[in-house]
């Protein structure tokens, strides 16, 4: 499900990612990383960013399936953009306008344009109810002195290297080194993307920032998971890792299964959890960002249930609380649905 481990730079790659295709607004184009790096999962490593240096545009533009519809001959497409910018304290940034080039001479992604308007205008509403699933005001307060305001491109085809780019490749992703704070995501070839993987991909970018500002306590976190445990820092072979189901609910996402530990032996969601701190603390918040878009509660059966998964869910909701200024009724929401998941 993933192309390679494009991870040691600091890209999160959205890996397993959501291969919810039965979820409304779900793909199912093939996922790629975790921060998960495909129109599915996730990251890397939480170190604050150096800057990369400046590569040359990759422009060999893949056709769109309707050229014919290009974004520039539809006034449409700006003034959407424009309302969910403006809704989110973001720039939302597609066509020709894209960044070609992500990374670095080790591990580069080059990306190439979408044009079709419609396509855009699909992902554009995606990207609104992505971010609808987090409290009012987050998104905006992520800004960075540095590195701005947070930029999601909308991009076409993505791929590694001199590989040629490749449609579900590299679904989505995010780079914690990178001289600007963005959230890329390959729209390509209709405009259709994984909603909760964008989410996924975000929480990495509030995980980031958090960090950045000095406001999570590491060592709190590892206190939560069990002893002697350690995150295994690879994203290719972490299903076969010595904690890989030792301590996971299940194997696979939201797929049930029959417990082979006692319930207070469960750390984590899913395996892919085991990643890394960052993949765990985003897969923990999957079935209540989904929950809080569609109200899919039977998507995480029990997933809640389990009391160190409690703890570590309240402990990162918490520490979201604590580092931006976000309105009580916001928060609320927040917590009803994930009483509600855990049954609490």
């Amino acid at each position: 499900m993933r192309k390679k481990g494009w991870k040691t730079g600091g890209v999160w790659l959205l890996s397993l990612a959501f291969l919810l295709t039965a979820c409304k607004g779900g793909s199912d184009k093939p996922a790629t990383t975790a921060d998960t790096a495909t129109k599915t999962s996730e990251e890397s490593v939480t170190v604050v960013g150096t800057e990369t240096e400046h590569q040359v545009e990759f422009t060999d533009a893949v056709p769109t399936s309707a050229e014919e519809a290009d974004y520039r001959d539809d006034p449409q497409v700006e003034e959407l953009a424009r309302q969910v910018e403006e809704k989110y304290g973001i720039d939302i940034v597609y066509g020709e306008d894209v960044r070609r080039n992500f990374g670095n001479e080790e591990e580069d992604l080059r990306a190439t344009a979408f044009t079709n308007a419609e396509g855009i205008k699909t992902a554009i509403k995606a990207v609104d109810e992505a971010f609808s699933a987090f409290p009012k005001g987050l998104t905006s307060q992520l800004a960075d002195e540095k590195r701005g305001t947070l930029k999601v491109y909308l991009l076409g085809a993505v791929g590694q290297g001199d590989n040629a780019p490749e449609s579900g490749a590299y679904p989505a992703f995010t780079d914690n080194e990178d001289r600007e704070l963005f959230l890329a995501i390959d729209i390509s070839p209709d405009g259709f993307i994984n909603v909760p993987t964008v989410s996924h991909e975000f929480t990495h970018v509030i995980d980031f920032r958090m960090h950045e500002m000095g406001k999570f306590d590491d060592e709190g976190w590892n206190r939560l998971n069990p002893e002697g445990f350690s995150y295994v820092e690879n994203y290719e072979n972490y299903a076969t890792g010595e904690f890989a189901n030792k301590y996971s609910y299940t194997e696979y996402h939201y797929t049930p299964r029959k417990l082979t530990q006692p319930p207070e032996d469960v750390y984590f969601v899913y395996n892919y959890g085991t990643v890394s701190a960052l993949e765990d603390r985003a897969t923990l918040l999957e079935p209540l960002i989904i929950y809080r878009m569609w109200g899919h509660d039977t998507i995480a059966p029990g997933m809640y249930e389990f009391p160190h998964i409690q703890a570590k869910t309240e402990y990162f909701l918490k520490a979201i609380e604590a580092a931006f200024d976000l309105a009580p009724e916001d928060v609320e929401i927040w917590k009803n649905a994930y009483e509600k998941l855990a049954k609490k």
